[in-house]
């Protein structure tokens, strides 16, 4: 018992050669605790023959004979008398705690790998999952549900057209491109050179101002009620898109029902003129509430004072007993003037605009809004229900 010792590991006592490691040197932890075969007993270091004397060594033969493995016979040659004292025992003792930092680190360095892992799954069971990177589109961005919808309903438009009229800043005399192109039937007005000639000699004519050629542009894009429909009805749709009241489109259609409302009672180029300038009026800044109010300057600019487009009145089925043509002559003499058809159903704006001196007036002397006995100043209707005419 007195050649074995406790392993600093697991506490067991074992032989000297379950502590002998590489290099024959010392370890305070058994062969087992280190995973490693024990190593032969010949191999361990004793010192005890080198200092007893020969009388000693036969005397004590018989009672080491049970002994075999410290013959020393045979130990003499393989662990020679000066190795047990060429290591120090303070080397052995720093091999073994150099052995026990190396476990040490390795079993860490498993923990740490361990742990790692652990945490690797734990975000990613906690990371939400991302959503798959969008097709590549050739535009530089995905497109809104709004322009999808722009591209699906109305094809014919650009971009570019489309965001002027979301920001409001659409010319008016360019309503007409707001068409679709496959419903112009009419064929476009070719540019004339504005000119005299006199003996050969052409003669340059001033030309139009620019309110004038907008009028022709506008007229060539959108030649007649039918046309400015179709245009007037994507700008709504567009315009109140991007507006944040929600009552502009209707207060938009409400206008095309104005205009329509004088196109059967005027001529169009006549209409054409008045709408122009309220839209020249009102793009860019007007509200619900101002497009549901008619524009009194515009009216009297463009459409005070002109007559009226003729109804057509369904004739009645000739009898026979007909007068004949120079029996029915109506025609006045010379001198005599016409008198307008139906110039009582007309409304006097010179009534409305301060008093009509002239005694002799065929027109309504009403208020042009409501259709009172009295001027549009004294009119008492609130401006945010007034009557389009």
């Amino acid at each position: 018992m007195a050649l074995e010792r406790a392993c600093s590991s697991c506490g067991l006592f074992f032989a000297q050669n379950h502590y002998v490691g590489r290099g024959n040197r010392r370890c305070t932890r058994c062969a087992a605790c280190r995973r490693q075969a024990p190593a032969p007993l010949l191999s361990v270091a004793t010192p005890a023959p080198a200092v007893l004397p020969a009388s000693s060594t036969t005397a004590a033969a018989p009672s080491t004979s049970s002994a075999p493995a410290l013959d020393t016979s045979a130990a003499s040659p393989v662990v020679p008398a000066p190795e047990p004292t060429s290591l120090p025992l303070t080397d052995t003792s720093a091999h073994s705690r150099l052995d026990e930092q190396a476990d040490t680190v390795s079993q860490l360095a498993e923990s740490v790998a361990e742990i790692r892992q652990l945490v690797l799954a734990l975000r990613q069971d906690l990371t939400p999952p991302t959503a798959p990177p969008p097709a590549p589109t050739p535009f530089a961005s995905a497109p809104a549900s709004g322009e999808l919808q722009l591209r699906r309903l109305f094809p014919w438009i650009s971009r570019e057209l489309a965001q002027q009229v979301y920001d409001d800043r659409l010319p008016p005399h360019e309503l007409g491109k707001l068409r679709n192109p496959a419903h112009n039937t009419t064929a476009s007005e070719p540019e004339r050179e504005l000119g005299v000639i006199v003996n050969g000699v052409r003669v340059g004519v001033p030309e139009p101002s620019s309110s004038d050629l907008s009028s022709r542009a506008f007229l060539r894009l959108v030649p007649d009620v039918r046309s400015f429909a179709q245009a007037w009805s994507v700008y709504t749709a567009l315009r109140s898109t991007s507006a944040s009241d929600p009552h502009l489109a209707a207060s938009l259609s409400a206008f095309l029902v104005h205009i329509i409302d004088l196109d059967t009672q005027y001529f169009w180029s006549t209409v054409a003129e008045y709408l122009l300038t309220v839209c020249q009026h009102r793009f860019g800044h007007a509200t619900a509430s101002v497009w549901v109010e008619q524009d009194i300057a515009a009216w009297q600019k463009d459409i005070g004072g002109v007559p009226r487009r003729p109804i057509p009145s369904a004739k009645p089925a000739a009898s026979k007993n007909a007068a004949s043509p120079a029996q029915t002559n109506t025609t006045p003499a010379a001198g005599q003037i016409r008198p307008r058809a139906d110039a009582s159903a007309q409304v006097c704006f010179r009534f409305n605009s301060g008093g009509c001196s002239d005694g002799k007036c065929t027109r309504s002397h009403i208020c042009i809004r409501c259709r009172g006995n009295h001027i549009v100043q004294a009119c008492l209707e609130p401006a945010a229900v007034k009557k389009l005419a």
